[in-house]
């Protein structure tokens, strides 16, 4: 509880002779460590990320804290732990904003303290305010660290939920970065709008990133990045974002492989989640939902497998009640049974149950609240767009956007083996597209062929369809 409420600046580093480090400045330009909790630990176990202030960036690792007592130690004045810094095993580019010398500094320190190491911290009864750690290196020296205390607006904290970070080499000059080569990277955060909502906050380029761990950057290549931000509790204009990588997108340039770039049925992850792209996802799912006429057949393809495309690789969403991770597909999944069944209890119940309301208009509402947020669920699309079960007539709207969207399925193949198989990115569309064939099917019948297809059909009218959540 103590070490992230300080800023801990280094006041000495003697080797195990007593001899001083010589590659260790002090005064202002001395190393400064800060802490940052990242779960909630019991008190005799903590797990904390480290933030170095010589480079600006969150060092690539977590300490481990384990409670012991020392023998001898006097347990009002003596707190002891053991100390674990345990890294990533990928090499390390410098922290962005980092001159080579700072950024030599820092490595030495980190490595000093990687491994297993004894802790003390002593609160000495006349400075209160100024708590030492003395912490013992890996080759037998010891490192004291003085800390002044941080306001709550100055502590570090996650900043944001996970979002999507863009980044890429130019050969021009930057005002604060640093990598060989006089190479600059600039960067802009992507966060794509929820279920339902309309388009998507994309932040302008900029150089002036404080550093992004767990990320190495290959020359010459261009890269998305799922990440999560830290930085103060109340940054202010000249407290520059620092970013931690939770996963690898997509990367293109020149010199890469097409292995490199994630894709399904034609449609490439970059094509749906680089703002600058004609196909951005978000944008297309803005006009999907003004049923834009001007919507091409590549367009629907782009909405159709690029949703499954960005659920698949974009930020977790956590449920906003609970705080928990929520998987969108299942409750697309539960809420389209709910509403089936309510629509049932609707048509079994007697005509004045309904009221003064029209029992058609309630239909027709129930699925438009539901694509309101789930906009290419394609059986809901197919009810309201054909008029059956939902409506009387059809919604020639409706009708436009589902159309389009069972064609860019029916253009993927022809259905007559798995290597010809339908995409469909749900096994719950197989039925659709089943019945726009007029083929009758018996679910129960549908055979798993492996690697996610499935045949699906009665007696010789089958067809082969891959589907996306059975691989």
């Amino acid at each position: 509880m103590l070490l992230p409420g300080y800023r801990w600046q280094l006041s000495s580093a003697l080797d195990r002779d007593g001899k001083p480090y010589s590659w260790f400045s002090f005064g202002k330009h001395a190393p400064v460590l800060e802490f940052m909790r990242e779960d909630a630990a019991s008190s005799s176990t903590a797990s904390l990320l480290v933030y170095s202030q010589l480079c600006q960036r969150q060092v690539d690792g977590r300490l481990t804290l384990r409670r012991f007592q020392m023998q001898g130690a006097d347990p009002q004045r003596d707190v002891a732990w053991e100390l674990t810094l345990r890294r990533a095993a990928h090499e390390r580019v410098p922290a962005l904003t980092c001159q080579q010398a700072a950024y030599r500094t820092e490595q030495r320190l980190v490595q000093m303290l990687s491994g297993g190491h004894a802790l003390r911290m002593r609160v000495d009864q006349t400075k209160n305010d100024r708590p030492q750690l003395e912490v013992q290196d890996g080759f037998g020296g010891v490192l004291r660290f003085e800390g002044r205390a941080l306001g709550e607006a100055d502590r570090l904290q996650l900043q944001a939920p996970e979002l999507l970070l863009q980044v890429k080499e130019t050969p021009a000059p930057c005002r604060v970065t640093w990598l060989p080569g006089e190479r600059c990277l600039r960067f802009r955060e992507v966060l794509l709008g929820t279920a339902g909502a309309d388009g998507a906050h994309v932040s302008d380029w900029t150089d002036t990133v404080l550093g992004v761990d767990r990320y190495s950057h290959v020359a010459g290549s261009e890269v998305m990045l799922r990440v999560k931000r830290y930085g103060k509790a109340t940054a202010g204009a000249d407290d520059h974002p620092a970013y931690r990588a939770e996963r690898l997108l997509w990367t293109r340039g020149a010199d890469l492989g097409p292995d490199t770039m994630p894709a399904v049925a034609g449609v490439t992850a970059a094509s749906v989640l680089d703002p600058d792209a004609a196909m951005f996802f978000p944008a297309l799912q803005v006009r999907f939902a003004s049923r834009d006429r001007s919507l091409t057949a590549a367009a629907f393809a782009h909405l159709y497998y690029g949703n499954w495309l960005q659920r698949e690789l974009g930020p977790t969403r956590l449920d906003a009640e609970s705080g928990f991770p929520s998987t969108e597909a299942m409750m697309e999944v539960a809420e389209y049974l709910a509403l089936r069944r309510q629509l049932h209890a609707l048509a079994q119940a007697d005509a004045s149950a309904a009221g003064a309301l029209n029992p058609v208009d309630v239909r027709k509402q129930g699925y438009r609240d539901f694509l309101g947020r789930y906009p290419l669920h394609l059986n809901a699309l197919e009810d309201l767009a054909t008029g059956e079960g939902a409506a009387a007539a059809e919604d020639p709207d409706v009708r436009f956007v589902f159309d389009g969207l069972l064609d860019a399925i029916l253009a993927t193949g022809d259905g007559a083996t798995c290597d010809s198989a339908y995409v469909v990115t749900t096994s719950a569309d197989i039925g659709v597209v089943l019945r726009r064939l007029s083929l009758p099917r018996r679910p129960d019948e549908d055979l798993r062929q492996g690697a996610g297809c499935v045949r699906a059909g009665v007696g010789q009218a089958v067809k082969y369809f891959l589907a996306l959540d059975l691989q």
